[in-house]
């Protein structure tokens, strides 16, 4: 009986249990002498398909042989209402430029799109995957005119960085 029991218990774990901790690494460099901000997100390739299929239905299989046709355009939208940075008060649409999906299950994505040359802040809302992970850590690190780093949380989700 008590074997039953463990086992039916396995089977009712949900996956975003599995994780004690949901982490994304974003990297944004603000190039000035592009004046282009440059962006990696670094996420698990598991936790965004557990947010596509339980929040909007679709399996995206990432790096496999059947990836759902249009996860690349499915990724730029999430990350694009996810993600957002306003230069003195401007949103930047962040454009895609593609991903990589590593064998450790890490998910590259990479956008960047031009920044004005003379800025005095930026302020940065980041809720990704918050809406599936009460635990979520969203950690942002800034290179360039301003170098700091910072991190977001399902509390937490908007920043205001200064040029110093």
């Amino acid at each position: 009986m008590s074997i039953l029991l463990i086992l039916f218990s396995l089977l009712t774990i949900n996956s975003s249990d599995i994780h004690k901790h949901n982490v994304s690494i974003t990297n944004a460099k603000l190039n000035n002498s592009n004046n282009k901000i440059e962006i990696t997100i670094e996420l698990i390739a598991h936790d965004v398909e557990y947010y596509f299929e339980t929040k909007k239905d679709i399996n995206l299989k990432l790096a496999s042989k059947n990836e759902y046709i249009k996860s690349d355009s499915l990724l730029a939208v999430y990350i694009n209402r996810n993600l957002k940075f306003y230069i003195n008060e401007n949103l930047i649409k962040l454009d895609f430029l593609g991903k990589e999906v590593n064998n450790d299950e890490s998910l590259l994505l990479y956008f960047d799109n031009d920044i004005p040359a003379n800025f005095t802040d930026m302020r940065v809302i980041n809720s990704i995957l918050t809406s599936v992970f009460s635990n979520q850590q969203n950690i942002l690190h800034l290179q360039g005119q301003i170098s700091e780093s910072y991190t977001f949380n399902i509390n937490n989700k908007s920043h205001k960085f200064y040029i110093k």
